[in-house]
Parts: structure tokens; sequence; C-alpha cells
């Protein structure tokens, strides 16, 4: 049945969501098919738990396929989806005691034959022995330009300062840790750079800037990581760039109030918008900034958000930008969808939407959003939602 009818997935909270390209039979191009990794979901006893199992989700068909592969962390793993349909999950959170943090990379690869997804791990990537500071969770995967090929960053995260400790406290990382899926059968070590401050709830975005010709240089691109938010310390850099023709990060100038759990959203002209988050209160932040990747400053935007709200679905699809559910200040779940033009950021009419927070999006190939799982209230308070919402753009024409 079509996802508005019934739910087809597991209550699911806290796990990663991503496109994976699959190549159908005899088609010649590759889809973008929704895989779902780890996360919480309740029991048939009614519990909510870590669960293990991944699920695609086959948007012709509208059903499920659940391989068996599981996953090596339940929360927190780092989830990248190349173009070449492998999905790449590292490090994340074993529950304990003791809680334990994995510095494992997976390579999974994905295939489709007679519209029947199947999952299957490729390579595994283990940390030397030596590496202690590489198992984390919550570290965010960016490809990168490195050595004339392209190797996988995974910036900052938290890990236990005494892993052998029963209830050792936890510190934020600045360290990178490099992976190349170029080698057969390699590790995962520390990369050589580390970024200016720690980070955790931050963003990572891969933005290739063109930098027009002057009268003695003729033109060129130039690939800038932009590493924004995750800490809320007045004093660090909330906003830094990894400079990969240099292998170097520099702080960036004004960036706004510090901030965590945020988004970025790609806007036309090579401009990208951060906004939502939480402050150190853990209350939303309202501020809205736009990024200039060739100047590297960025410039404040009053975005008219009626309800500034935290765990929010936030995405850009077609020229439809889209506010989806969270919760207020006082953390009441809103129940709409705030809109604005992507192009004009002129707002839109709101619309209704499932009151929930830390829905998950995934974009599907006729142009629309699936939006899934997160958490909603039940009698037992806020917990894993098996719910799922498609939002179809006003320029999508009509597909699936």
């Amino acid at each position: 049945a079509p996802a508005s009818e019934q739910p087809l997935i597991p209550r699911l909270a806290d796990g990663a969501v991503v496109t994976a390209a699959v190549k159908e039979p005899q088609e010649p191009q590759a889809v973008n098919v929704p895989v779902i990794l780890g996360g919480k979901t309740i029991t048939t006893v009614d519990n909510e738990e870590p669960t293990r199992v991944a699920i695609l989700y086959n948007p012709y068909l509208h059903r499920l396929v659940t391989p068996n592969l599981f996953t090596p962390a339940a929360t927190g793993a780092a989830v990248l989806a190349r173009a070449d349909g492998s999905v790449w999950f590292f490090g994340g959170r074993t529950e304990g005691p003791p809680l334990t943090f994995g510095g494992v990379t997976n390579q999974i690869g994905t295939d489709q034959f007679l519209n029947e997804m199947t999952m299957g791990l490729v390579n595994t990537y283990a940390p030397t022995p030596d590496a202690v500071e590489v198992p984390r969770e919550g570290a965010v995967l960016a490809e990168v330009p490195l050595g004339g090929s392209t190797v996988m960053l995974a910036f900052g995260g938290q890990n236990a300062v005494d892993p052998s400790a029963m209830d050792s406290p936890l510190r934020t990382l600045a360290s990178t840790v490099l992976i190349n899926p170029a080698l057969a059968a390699g590790v995962v070590s520390l990369f050589g750079p580390a970024m200016t401050t720690p980070r955790l709830g931050h963003t990572a975005t891969v933005i290739n800037v063109s930098i027009p010709a002057t009268a003695t240089t003729p033109a060129s691109v130039r690939t800038d990581v932009l590493l924004f938010g995750g800490h809320t310390d007045p004093a660090a850099a909330v906003a830094e760039v990894y400079d990969t023709s240099l292998s170097q990060f520099a702080a960036l100038g004004d960036a706004g109030p510090p901030r965590a759990n945020h988004t970025v959203v790609a806007l036309p002209g090579n401009r990208y918008l951060i906004l939502g988050g939480v402050d150190a209160a853990n209350l939303p932040v309202a501020d809205a900034r736009i990024y200039d990747p060739l100047t590297r400053m960025f410039t404040p935007f009053p975005l008219p958000l009626q309800r500034p709200r935290t765990g929010a679905a936030i995405f850009a699809v077609g020229n439809d930008l889209v506010v989806c559910g969270g919760a207020d200040a006082l953390g009441a779940l809103v129940p709409d969808a705030e809109r604005f033009d992507l192009t004009t950021l002129e707002p839109l009419p709101s619309i209704p939407a499932a009151p929930r927070t830390g829905a998950k999006v995934a974009y599907l190939p006729d142009g629309t959003a699936l939006l899934i799982g997160g958490r909603g209230l039940d009698p037992k308070g806020l917990r894993p939602t098996s719910v799922m919402e498609i939002y179809r753009p006003r320029d999508a024409p009509m597909g699936l």
C-alpha cells in the first residue's frame, strides 16, 4: 500500500536515512532509494530499544526490504551514500554497560534484481590498535579530494575519556578520521590536521567554489568543507572551513550565535542558508545566516519563521524550502510545516503536518521528499513513531 495509507516501517527514531543510487535492470541510470540504518524502535513488549536492522524502501512497489544485514552500532553512526550505490557507515554507539563507541567503517553495496533490492557487506575498515581516538559517535562524513583521489573524512563527534571505565565522562573531539575507499581492505586512521575547535551536533558541507579569472590568474575551482556549529562555547569559532587544496582548517568570521543540530540548505546562486538548531539552553535558535562560499562570509537573514523550533525536518525540494514539525521553545510539538520560496525566501502558506520531532528526509526519484519516523507522543511519552509523509513541491510533476 502507499506510504500514506498504512505504516510501512517499524517505529523508528534517532537513526540515519540516506538515499543510495540503485540501478534497475535494463535501465540506463540509477535511481535513489531510501536506506534506513540503526536508531531505536519499540519492541513487541512495548519497550524502547536500539535496533541494528537495515531497511530499504522500494518507492515503486511501496514495500520494504529488510536484508540479512545488521549495522554495528545502534545510534550515532556517520553515514554516507556514494554515487556508486555503496553506503558507508562509521563508528557509532553500542549501549552498555560499559558504553562503547565503534571505530570500524563498513562499506555496504546495494543492488536490485527484478524489483527486489538487496544489500551486502563489501569491505570492513578497522582502526589500528593504537588509534584510541578513532572510535566515536556523532561524527559527520564527507567526501573530499586528497592527493589526486577521493577520500572520506569523518569530522568531530564524541567518545569516552576512559574507554575502560564503566561510567567514563564523554569528551567532544576536534580530530578528523581518514577513510580511503580506494583501498580494497584498509584501516581507519586519524587525519593529520584537526579542526580549530571540538564539535558535536555540527554540519560538514562540501562546496565547490568557482573562482573567477583575474588579470594574472585563470579561473579555477576550489573545494571547501564548511564546518558549522556543534558547540555552544561563545569563545570558540562558530564556523570554520577546511581548504582541501591546502589541507588546512581556518576559523571564519561572524557566523552568528553558537548553535548545534541545525541544517544547511543550498540556495540558488551557490549560496547556503543556515537555520534551525539549539543554543546552550537547548532552546530554538531563531537566527538564520546566508553563507557566501566565494568570500567565506556570513550575512544575517531575517527568515520570518512563525514558530522557531527544534528537531524540525528542514529540507529543500523543487523550489520549496520546508521547515516541518519539531518542538517549540516550550517543548510542544508543532503540527505544521512552514514553507518558503527557495529563490526569494518569501513565505508560502503553511500546511498541516504530523506532530513529531526528529523525522528524517529522503528524496524520491519523482522529485518528492519522504519524511520518515522520528518521535511523536504516545501514552508513554515522546517515543519512536512509524509515521511516513510525502511532500510534493509546487513544481513537481505527477510521478509515483
